[in-house]
C-alpha cells in the first residue's frame, strides 16, 4: 500500500484505519454535503412553496418545467463529477499539486454544457406538445423551463466548485453560499410574485438570479484561498490529458444521472395525464422524497471521497471499509427519516399546498414513500462508491435497466393501466430502487475484489 506523501496545507492525513475511523470520516464529511444538497434542494421547495399558494396551475407550470430541469441539471452534474473523483485520488496519492488543473478543465466543461442546455430548452413548447400535453400548459411549462435554464451555466459552475471543495475536505464553504442564497431566494420569490404578470415564470427567474450569485461566490472564494488551499497551478499542457479523464468518467456518469433523472422526471410527465391535481399532488410527493435523497447524496458524496483517497493510497482494504460504511450509514440515515414520515404524513403534506384536495393525495402517497427510503438511499451510496473507483459504464447500464426497464414502465402500469394514480407511481419507482440496490450492491462486490488502480 502506498503511503500518501504529506502536501503543504493539504486536508489529507494518514486515515485511521479502523470501522469507528473509517465512520467517524464519512459523517463529518457527509454531513455538511447533505445540507448543502438540501439548500441547493430547497431553493426548490421554496419556489414550489410559493406557487403552490397560489393556484395549481401555476405549480403545475413549474413542475413540468422542473421535470425537463432536473434531466439537463443532474445530466451536468454527472458529467462534473470527474473532477471530485480525480480530485480525490490525486490527493490519496499525495500529489495535491494537481487539483487546480482538474479544477480548471472541470469548469470549463460544466460552463461550456450549460451554455448547450440552454440552447436546448428553447425547444421546450415543440417537446411537451409532441408528448402529449395540453397546448395550454405546453405553453406556460415551457416559459418556466426557459427561466430556468438560463441559470445552468452558473449552477454547474458552482457544483464544479463545490465537489472540488469537498474532495479538498472543505465542504462547509458550499454550506454557507447555500444557506445565504436560500434567504435572498425567499426575498426574491416575495419580490417577483408581486411584480411577475406570470407567476411561475416571475419565480423561476427571481431562482435563476440567486443561482449566479452563488456561482460568483464560490470562484471568489477559490480565487482567493488558492494559494493557501495548496492546490498547485494551472498546467495548460495538462489539460488534454485531465480533460480525458474528466470524460471518461464524466460521459458515463453523465449518462447515468441523466437516465435516473429522466426516469423521474417521465414519473412527473405520467402524472400530466392524470391531470393537474395529480401533477401538484406528485411534485410534493416528489420534494419530500428530494429532501430525504439530499442525505443519501451527502453521504455517497463522502463516500465517493473516502474510496477516491483509498485507490490513490492503493488500499483495497480501506475502499472496501469506505464503500460498506456508506452503506450502513444511509440505512441507517433513511431508517430513521422513513418513521418520520410514517408520523407526519398530514402535516408534511400541508406545507407545501393549500389546496385541500392535494393534501388529501398527498398525504397518503407520502406513507408509501417512507417504504421506499432505505432502497432509493443504498442505490445512491453504492453509485457514490462505484465512481469513486472510477467503475462507470457497468454502472450506467445497471440504472438503465433498473429505471428505464423496470420503474418508468412498472409506475405507468400500476397508476394509468392499474388505476392506483400517484401510489401507483411511487409503487413503481420503489420496484426500480430495489432492483438498482441489489445490482450496483453485486457489481461493487466484484469490483472490489480486483488489484486497486487509480485513474
Amino acid at each position: 500500500m502506498n503511503t500518501p506523501r504529506a502536501v503543504p496545507g493539504s486536508v489529507v492525513e494518514p486515515p485511521d484505519p479502523s470501522w469507528r475511523g473509517q465512520f467517524v470520516r464519512l459523517i463529518g464529511l457527509a454531513t455538511p454535503i447533505a445540507l448543502s444538497r438540501l439548500s441547493l434542494l430547497l431553493i426548490v421547495i421554496e419556489d414550489i412553496a410559493f406557487l403552490g399558494h397560489v393556484d395549481s396551475v401555476a405549480l403545475a407550470h413549474y413542475g413540468i418545467a422542473n421535470a425537463v430541469f432536473m434531466v439537463l441539471l443532474l445530466t451536468g452534474v454527472g458529467m462534473s463529477i470527474g473532477v471530485a473523483v480525480l480530485t480525490s485520488q490525486n490527493l490519496g496519492a499525495g500529489e495535491g499539486d494537481a487539483a487546480a488543473t482538474v479544477f480548471a478543465v472541470g469548469l470549463g466543461h460544466a460552463v461550456a454544457m450549460g451554455l448547450g442546455f440552454v440552447l436546448i430548452s428553447f425547444a421546450g413548447e415543440r417537446f411537451y406538445l409532441a408528448i402529449g400535453h395540453a397546448p395550454a400548459l405546453a405553453h406556460g411549462s415551457a416559459g418556466v423551463l426557459a427561466m430556468l435554464s438560463f441559470g445552468l451555466p452558473a449552477l454547474l459552475a458552482f457544483t464544479v466548485a463545490s465537489l472540488f471543495l469537498e474532495a479538498l475536505g472543505r465542504p462547509r464553504v458550499g454550506l454557507v453560499v447555500m444557506l445565504l442564497a436560500n434567504l435572498v431566494n425567499i426575498a426574491a420569490n416575495a419580490v417577483a410574485m408581486e411584480m411577475a404578470v406570470d407567476p411561475a415564470e416571475g419565480v423561476a427567474l427571481a431562482s435563476t438570479l440567486v443561482r449566479y450569485a452563488m456561482a460568483a461566490a464560490m470562484l471568489g472564494y477559490l480565487l482567493v484561498t488558492a494559494q493557501r488551499l495548496a492546490i498547485g497551478h494551472v498546467e495548460i499542457a495538462r489539460f488534454a490529458e485531465v480533460s480525458r479523464k474528466l470524460r471518461r468518467i464524466g460521459y458515463a456518469m453523465g449518462l447515468a444521472q441523466g437516465l435516473e433523472s429522466m426516469a423521474f422526471s417521465s414519473l412527473t410527465i405520467v402524472s400530466g395525464y392524470l391531470g393537474a391535481a395529480a401533477v401538484a399532488t406528485f411534485q410534493v410527493v416528489m420534494q419530500f422524497m428530494g429532501i430525504a435523497f439530499m442525505g443519501a447524496v451527502g453521504v455517497s458524496t463522502a463516500t465517493a471521497v473516502e474510496v477516491g483517497r483509498a485507490v490513490g493510497r492503493g488500499d483495497g482494504a480501506g475502499l472496501r471499509r469506505a464503500g460498506w460504511s456508506g452503506f450502513a450509514v444511509i440505512a441507517l440515515y433513511m431508517g430513521v427519516v422513513a418513521v418520520f414520515v410514517l408520523f407526519s404524513a398530514d402535516w408534511l403534506a400541508g406545507l407545501l399546498s393549500g389546496d385541500p384536495a392535494v393534501v388529501a393525495l398527498a398525504a397518503p402517497a407520502l406513507t408509501l414513500v417512507a417504504i421506499m427510503l432505505i432502497p432509493d438511499g443504498a442505490q445512491g451510496v453504492l453509485m457514490g462508491a462505484l465512481r469513486g473507483t472510477g467503475d462507470a459504464w457497468v454502472p450506467t447500464v445497471l440504472h438503465l435497466f433498473a429505471f428505464l426497464g423496470v420503474m418508468v414502465p412498472g409506475a405507468r402500469l400500476l397508476a394509468i393501466e392499474a388505476g392506483f394514480g400517484v401510489p401507483g407511481l411511487i409503487g413503481g419507482t420503489f420496484l426500480g430502487v430495489s432492483v438498482a440496490t441489489v445490482a450496483l450492491a453485486l457489481r461493487f462486490r466484484v469490483v472490489t475484489r480486483r488489484e486497486v488502480r487509480r485513474l
